[in-house]
């Protein structure tokens, strides 16, 4: 049905991970992440998304890694702009 679902592996993800990450397929730039409040917990950087509702509804499974993700969506965005 509709709705809002969560697309994730069981991994977690930190958002320096995820800038960093971004960098290196990007080739270039510096990384500088700024918060709008101050972080009192490590937790509150990690992204630890559950997807068990898509994997019950519809038998999810990922195909790819994250690193292979944010890769192809690098590529696409180029491919097409």
């Amino acid at each position: 049905g509709i709705g809002i679902y969560n697309i994730a592996d069981n991994e977690c993800y930190s958002i320096d991970y995820i800038a960093k990450l971004c960098l290196g397929v990007v080739g270039s730039g510096d990384l500088n992440i700024e918060f709008k409040k101050e972080i009192k917990n490590k937790e509150e950087l990690i992204f630890n998304l559950n997807s068990n509702l898509i994997k019950e509804k519809y038998n999810f499974k990922p195909k790819m890694s994250i690193e292979d993700g944010i890769l192809q969506t690098y590529n696409d965005i180029r491919f097409f702009n």
